[in-house]
């Protein structure tokens, strides 16, 4: 089952610490990460 991290709304850097966070307690599980800005969603992928 995959982890949701619900980002939408926020400021960065909030959804890559977020998704920091889940990744921590993913042990290999699907990630899934909603943003709702262009900008958060490349700083996240820069991120992984």
């Amino acid at each position: 089952m995959a982890i949701t991290v619900d980002a939408r709304g926020l400021d960065c850097p909030k959804p890559v610490i977020k998704t920091k966070e889940a990744l921590e307690q993913a042990a290999g599980q699907p990630l899934l990460v909603m943003v709702s800005s262009a900008a958060s969603k490349e700083n996240v992928i820069r991120f992984l």
